[in-house]
């Protein structure tokens, strides 16, 4: 995982840039597909990514988040609130408050940038 630095300081939370790989989850027609992307940039309350499928707007997805090295994905529910060509953002849906400091404890650490 490679950290970056604080991208946009005027959000509901503070986003930063963070890479790292991830899979991902979406459900149609009854079938399930699996697909891989990678990060951009990472808040308490989404996620920027690069995914080389097309997912639709509003579209309800699982990400699989591997924030810690020593531990397994942390798998968060997300919705597809904006995409241009394979960039993607996701807003965080139902996180849990275990599922919340896990991604506060990741940004934590992403340098001297103030945390909003």
């Amino acid at each position: 995982m490679e950290v970056l630095r604080m991208v946009t300081p005027k959000r509901i939370s503070g986003r930063y840039e963070l890479r790292f790989e991830f899979t991902g989850t979406v459900r149609r027609f009854g079938k399930e597909s699996v697909f891989r992307g990678w990060s951009r940039d990472l808040s308490e309350s989404g996620m920027g990514a690069y995914v080389p499928v097309e997912l639709r707007e509003g579209e309800l997805v699982d990400l699989d988040l591997p924030l810690e090295s020593d531990a397994p994905a942390l798998r968060v529910a997300a919705k597809v609130r904006r995409s241009h060509g394979s960039e993607y953002g996701f807003e965080f849906v139902t996180l849990s408050a275990t599922q919340r400091a896990a991604i506060a404890s990741a940004v934590a650490h992403c340098g001297d940038a103030p945390y909003l």
